[in-house]
């Protein structure tokens, strides 16, 4: 089974059973009024879809088709939009089935690199006690900072609700600056913390820095985490050129809570943006989860971290 998240009431499950994919655990959200589940094969060709108005559960029948390599892709539909898109982020998820009719998922390419960075982080009491101190990036010691943290935190009962109100909190209110991306001028912005506060638009530095401020004001361990990811710079897909860049085009975040390090990438779960001088939101429905304390198997389909 692969699920996309620890958080239990965003986690959607994908298993394959009795010759069935099935995805179940479906949110309940305007963000799923519509699914589609889409199935082709190693030429593209197209092996049938199954669309469906919101419900919790999908099965899609794989007892028909030969052995070979297959791949199957989530779609959603709100009543926002006019059309679907991808909830995998463009990656279609691989599946073999073999002759004697054994179907297994194929890891992705980049699950085992993202394994080992992942069991490596340190948890220490010394590298936890840096991971709560200021820095210039992160300016946790800053009141602005220190007075927003408690106010976005103030009816939390637990350190883990804690880091989901923070996640929440700068995914709805930063915007990702895509005149500066455009340009390249991010690399003069001031992409620290409070300089992310204060203008309220950035790019993925900015959404990392002011997480790990925020998280670190609150008493909880936090650190930025480098990785080449497949976003709007890149063609979407793992192949030779992209699994062979060494260099890191983006910036997630990484939370120490209930004896474990979480992983979010705030910037992709953000509705936000900043384009020809004007805040706007994308779709309209907010914040995501889709990356909030995100799997390993889950974030290796668009994530290669480097550190």
């Amino acid at each position: 089974m692969i699920e996309t998240s620890h958080y239990d009431k965003t986690c959607i499950h994908i298993s394959l059973k009795n010759e069935s994919i099935i995805i179940s655990n479906l949110p309940v959200s305007r963000s799923f009024d519509e699914i589609m589940l889409w199935v082709k094969d190693d030429a593209n060709n197209e092996y049938g879809k199954i669309a469906i108005k919101r419900q919790s559960k999908i099965e899609f029948d794989l007892s028909t088709l030969n052995p070979g390599m297959f791949y199957f892709q989530l779609y959603r539909k709100t009543k926002l939009e006019n059309q679907y898109s991808s909830y995998l982020y463009d990656q279609n998820i691989p599946l073999i089935i073999h002759k004697n009719r054994i179907i297994k998922f194929k890891i992705s390419p980049v699950y085992q690199n993202n394994i080992e960075v992942f069991n490596k982080f340190r948890t220490d009491k010394s590298f936890l006690a840096d991971c709560l101190n200021p820095s210039n990036q992160n300016q946790s010691d800053h009141q602005q900072i220190i007075s927003l943290t408690k106010k976005v935190i103030h009816n939390c009962n637990s350190e883990y609700t804690k880091i989901r109100n923070i996640h929440n909190w700068v995914a709805d209110n930063i915007y990702y600056d895509m005149d500066a991306f455009n340009s390249q001028n991010y690399q003069s912005m001031d992409t620290s913390a409070l300089g992310t506060l204060l203008s309220r638009r950035s790019v993925c530095q900015g959404y990392s820095d002011l997480s790990i401020a925020m998280l670190r004001a609150a008493g909880i361990p936090a650190m930025g985490l480098s990785c080449y990811a497949l976003g709007i710079s890149t063609d979407k897909k793992w192949n030779t050129q992209t699994l062979e860049k060494t260099e890191s085009n983006h910036r997630i975040t990484a939370a120490f809570v209930n004896k474990r390090w979480t992983i979010t990438d705030v910037t992709w779960d953000s509705d936000n943006e900043y384009q020809n001088g004007v805040y706007r939101k994308k779709t309209g429905l907010g914040h995501s989860y889709k990356y909030f304390d995100v799997t390993i198997p889950f974030l290796s389909f668009s994530h290669r971290l480097t550190n």
